[in-house]
């Protein structure tokens, strides 16, 4: 239903509706920035045609366009179609400032306007009406009264007054109670092959339930409250096995009957398989309007992302916003939490939907009219890119499930259109497969995909519409409308899955019942077979409420199907519920695949010891043998050669196998030093590491290295991270500085090659010492050559080869090399 010019007024949402036996009742908002009359705006339309009988626009105390002044937050309706609205007045941007009340007659007349105080009319105004309710000729109003002067803490009053002309409260009670939901299952989510997690509200906390999906038995729950009200919001498991919850925090000092539109931050928990805290991360949310949560998506490796919707910047709504928990900066856009581009690194994943509200809304630009929508996929470092649009006109997409490692289906809106459309998407070709579009008036809520089919549900009027097509061409197969029991009923479903071990599809949520002013909420859930035909239909029995309904489903491990919910029952309230659909379906219960983990890695060196590490996840009474020569009993296995080991997992029904290449690497070999010129070279072109006296050399990894001083020097190889042998030992003395042109020609070295004695012939005025190396710098004779005289040295005992001998000036330090050869 549309109200009929309400963009006149640039109405962002209606906040309240009321229906009633033959008309149909709304109030709407404009909520942020914007050069709107900002007033309480109310309208009244026939329920048979939708055609508008009068609205209103009323602003109590001013006329001043621009921020929201004004505006109604919660109305009801009498018996006389007498209209109570309650909201805030002489606003800011916050939305807070006095409590306001009207009545309105039957034509739309204003019969009387009231400000609430709670004595005195403070100047900063955190007050404001937030809920109204008709109830045996008797008026309630929930609302917000500061506390004191310069605070912002409000107290909770609860107000009653009669029906008549004249606002005449009888009572007026202060109370620090808030908003609380007593409990309900949000979320039911499998975590291993035996295991699954309930997530839930509990009052102003939140629980999670870890049971066994054998016996469903419940091995642990942790209970989390962080004072005020805390709301469950989404839940993940992360690649390594941690569940990942998302949490919403609402103040402490507002009524929480609004609370899904203000939240005041946002938190992350993680918890491991034994329910233990081992990250929590909180983030402020002061910032962000008409936030939307989306999906908290696992990647496949660290990255956790949080996908939500908010209006931006520039005055987008519903832009899509990625918040990686683990890598995104906090503040580092417009104080958001997370950016339009958020740079999330790490593998390619597709953001597919884990639960029924997920959306893909990518919006290219800053012109709304422009937005492109498409599948979303993360470049391996930087900002994220589009891969391809789903169809060639904009789509706004409500649902995606994995169909096969290559596709995805797919389910949304026009842009454009009213008209619901499902499709396959190849996602490795950024194509689509196929679309079929629905016909005016039928809603498409959410889709399952099998081998060979797409399960859909939605609306038709107020029907349940399920139905069934081939994956392959979008092909109708069978399709089932089921009416609710009376006329004033309507199927409104919340979630769907189907069964793969059952080939069972299973859709819940609830009944809305508007007979009565108050309308009332019959939870339900359906299952059928694969030909369509009907084979359980629960609709809930006995005592109901507005707040009935089955939220979630899942399919555990073992073929059995789970919802969970929330029921109303007299005399004990709301609570939360698990319903066990069918039982556990008589499968295979051959132990997991294991996985096999190595450490410290699956390569080391020769001479090194890994150690294998077989685990099989909720395996009872499970043996391990490995495939080495001595077949191993056990999960641990520590090997010392190169081979591919493999592990079998056995118990009672049979057994499962994983295998795990190890590669010893082979250790280099031991480097020999030699002379060349004044730089020592390594035998090894690559992985060299030099030593002086013991000690590594800083950046000392080349072939070659010229010494800056004497002592011995050793070099070291490096391969494949395997570190060989240290070489022998080289002696490399300076006692001078060496310069090849320090004697002027006055020294004289001969004859080079040389046979059986080296002649040294001294013509300087300086006494000089004499020192004869190998080529591995072993010191092999030493000696002195006096003032102007010649000086021999016996070589004859040596053996052929290169050998360096170092003439140093006793007086002034300064040496020269020669190199000479040994015949």
């Amino acid at each position: 239903m549309t109200i009929p010019n309400a963009d006149n007024f640039s109405d962002e949402s209606i906040n309240d509706i009321k229906i009633t036996k033959d008309y149909v009742y709304a109030s709407s908002i404009h909520k942020y920035y914007g050069s709107a009359y900002t007033a309480f705006r109310l309208w009244k339309l026939n329920r048979s045609t939708g055609v508008k009988i009068w609205n209103i626009t009323y602003n109590p105390i001013s006329t001043a366009a621009g921020a929201p002044y004004a505006s109604a937050l919660s109305f009801d309706v009498d018996s006389l179609n007498n209209l109570y609205a309650t909201g805030y007045e002489s606003a800011g941007d916050s939305r807070i400032a006095q409590w306001g009340i009207c009545k309105f007659n039957s034509n739309g007349s204003l019969v009387y306007h009231q400000s609430i105080f709670n004595g005195t009319q403070y100047a900063s105004q955190y007050s404001r009406g937030v809920s109204c309710y008709y109830f045996n000729n008797r008026l309630f109003y929930v609302g917000e009264l500061q506390k004191a002067s310069n605070t912002t803490g409000a107290y909770v009053n609860l107000l009653a007054s009669d029906t008549g002309s004249v606002f005449a409260p009888y009572r007026i009670k202060r109370t620090e109670s808030y908003y609380q939901e007593l409990s309900s299952v949000k979320r039911i989510l499998p975590y291993s092959a035996t295991k699954y997690v309930i997530y839930s509200q509990v009052g102003h906390g939140v629980r999670i339930i870890f049971k066994s999906a054998r016996t469903g038995n419940t091995i642990w729950q942790k209970d989390i409250r962080r004072g005020a009200h805390l709301e469950a919001d989404k839940v993940s498991i992360t690649a390594d096995k941690k569940i990942l919850i998302s949490c919403l925090k609402h103040n402490g000092y507002e009524m929480q009957f609004d609370y899904k539109n203000y939240p005041d931050s946002l938190f992350f928990i993680r918890l491991d398989s034994l329910g233990k805290l081992t990250a929590e991360s909180g983030y402020s949310m002061s910032g962000l309007v008409d936030f939307k949560p989306i999906q908290l998506y696992a990647g496949g490796d660290s990255d956790n992302v949080y996908v939500y919707a908010m209006k931006d910047y520039y005055d987008h709504y519903n832009s899509i916003h990625f918040f990686n928990i683990d890598k995104a900066s906090f503040g580092t856009f417009n104080n958001y939490i997370g950016s339009q581009f958020s740079s999330i690194q790490g593998r390619q994943d597709l953001l597919a939907a884990k639960s029924r509200d997920s959306i893909i809304h990518i919006q290219y630009g800053f012109n709304a009219t422009s937005a492109v929508y498409g599948v979303y996929k993360f470049n391996p470092i930087g900002w994220g890119a589009v891969q391809g649009v789903l169809l060639n006109q904009p789509i706004v997409v409500q649902n995606i499930r994995m169909h096969n490692s290559s596709s995805v289906v797919f389910s949304g809106q026009g842009k454009a259109s009213n008209y619901y459309r499902i499709g396959r998407y190849l996602f490795g070709q950024t194509s689509t497969l196929w679309v079929v579009t629905r016909p005016v008036g039928q809603s498409v809520e959410g889709i399952s995909s099998s081998n060979n089919s797409v399960y859909w549900t939605g609306k038709n009027g107020n029907s349940l519409l399920i139905s069934r097509i081939n994956a392959s061409n979008g092909t109708t197969q069978w399709e089932k409308s089921i009416a609710p029991t009376f006329a004033n009923q309507y199927y409104i479903p919340l979630d769907q899955q189907y069964n793969s071990m059952r080939n069972e599809y299973t859709v819940c949520g609830f009944i809305e019942d508007s007979t009565n002013n108050t309308y009332s909420q019959q939870a339900f859930y359906i299952t059928l077979d694969t030909s369509g035909n009907i084979i359980r239909h629960w609709i809930q029995s006995g005592d109901y409420n507005k707040k009935n309904q089955l939220n979630t489903i899942a399919i555990s491990q073992f073929g059995q199907t789970l919802i969970g919910g929330a029921l109303y029952k007299i005399p004990f309230g709301r609570s939360a519920v698990l319903i066990e659909a069918d039982t556990i379906a008589p499968i295979n219960l051959n132990p997991e695949i294991p996985i096999i983990t190595t450490s410290p890695s699956t390569t080391a060196c020769y001479g090194d010891t890994l150690t294998l590490m077989a685990t099989a996840s909720d395996c009872d009474n499970c043996t391990f043998q490995w495939d080495d020569l001595g077949h191993t009993i056990g999960s641990t296995l520590k090997v010392t050669s190169s081979a591919t080991y493999q592990v079998t997992v056995t118990n009672s029904v049979g057994s499962t196998s994983a295998s795990q290449l190890i590669k010893i690497m082979p250790l280099p070999s031991k480097p020999t030093i030699s002379l060349m010129g004044d730089s020592l070279k390594s035998s090894a072109s690559v992985g060299n590491q030099w030593y002086l006296n013991g000690s590594l050399i800083p950046n000392a990894t080349g072939q070659f290295w010229h010494p800056a001083k004497s002592g011995r020097y050793n070099v070291q190889v490096t391969e494949s991270s395997c570190t060989g042998p240290m070489s022998d030992g080289f002696n490399y003395p300076i006692t001078a500085i060496i310069d090849p042109n320090a004697f002027g020609g006055q020294v004289q070295v001969l004859p080079n090659p040389v046979l059986d004695k080296i002649i040294i012939i001294n013509n300087l005025n300086h006494k000089l010492d004499l020192q004869l190396y190998d080529i591995w710098g072993r010191l092999l004779e030493t000696s002195n050559v006096s003032i102007n005289d010649t000086k021999e040295l016996f070589v004859s005992q040596l053996r052929k080869g290169l050998y360096v001998l170092l003439i140093t000036d006793s007086k002034t330090k300064k040496s020269i090399q020669k190199m000479l050869l040994k015949q």
